[in-house]
Parts: C-alpha cells; structure tokens; sequence
C-alpha cells in the first residue's frame, strides 16, 4: 500500500467525504474496493447533502443517459451551493440536454482534432508561458486547487479560446 491510497488518518481506505482525500495523491485503492464491493455508491455526509460516487465505465456510461434520476443541471462539485452559486458557476459539464447537446454541437468544430492541430503551436508556447510561471510563484503548491488563477493563465486561455472561435 502506497502513501497516496491511503486516507489522512492513516487508515487503508481514504474517506470521500472529506476535502482532504486527495491531498497525497489520488486514493486508487479506495476506487477500486469501490469498483469491486460498491461500483454505484451513495455517500452521506455530516454537513451536506451527500453524494454519488460511480466508479465503473459501464455504469457511468449508463447513467449519463439518464438525467433524469442523474441531472448535472443543479451542479456537480461536491460543496454545497446556494441557486444563485451553481447558476454562476455553471460550466459546460453542468447541463443536461437537450441545452448541452446544443452546446456540444458548437463545441465540437473548434475543438476538434483537425482545428486542435491548427493551434497546436500557439497551445504549446501558452503552456509553456503558463507552467513558467506558475513555476516562479510562490502561490502554487501541488495541491493548488485552481493553479490557473494564481498566475494569470485563465486570460490567456480565453484568448486563444477567442482565436478558435475565430
């Protein structure tokens, strides 16, 4: 057993419940007792309103057709939000169709294979510019949540987010 699949009590198994599971890397023993004993799971939790937990393709698969027992529409991270929170947060992932299946139309051309070939370029001189950066910070630390925003690499990613769309 490695640190990494251990939880921060030290037991065998990281609690998914807590921020903390992932602190020394990601729990795979954890996901694959889950796999095997517990592949859909429900976890209930002391301050919140609980969570699933899919840890097999074949169910995941499954379950992404059904969105009306599965709805990404009122959120996907585990914290707790309020409407408003989930409303402004709200990215591609958090939408159901028919809504996201129109998104994912307009999505599909400029982040295909072809178009992705296109930028490559310009995609490789940003990560460069990015990871340098972040580098240099004295923000960063390897469990920085969003590592984007301690040095400014979410502008840079709209512009060339911009530049695809032409």
């Amino acid at each position: 057993m490695t640190d990494s699949s251990e939880s921060i009590s030290g037991d065998q198994y990281a609690d998914l419940t807590s921020y903390d599971a992932f602190t020394k890397g990601v729990p795979h023993a954890t996901f694959a007792r889950l796999r095997r004993e517990n592949p859909v799971a429900w976890f209930e939790e002391t301050e919140g309103k609980g969570f699933w937990s899919i840890t097999r393709h074949k169910d995941i698969i499954t379950l992404n057709r059904d969105n009306q027992r599965f709805s990404s529409a009122h959120g996907i991270r585990i914290e707790e939000q309020t409407p408003e929170e989930v409303e402004a947060r709200r990215t591609f992932q958090e939408t159901d169709p028919p809504e996201h299946t129109v998104i994912r139309k307009h999505m599909n051309k400029p982040f295909s294979r072809d178009m992705m070939a296109e930028f490559e370029e310009q995609i490789r001189e940003l990560a460069v510019e990015i990871l340098d950066e972040a580098l240099q910070s004295a923000e960063l630390s390897p469990t920085h949540a969003d590592a984007g925003s301690c040095c400014g690499a979410s502008g840079r990613g709209f512009k060339l987010a911009g530049r695809q769309r032409g």
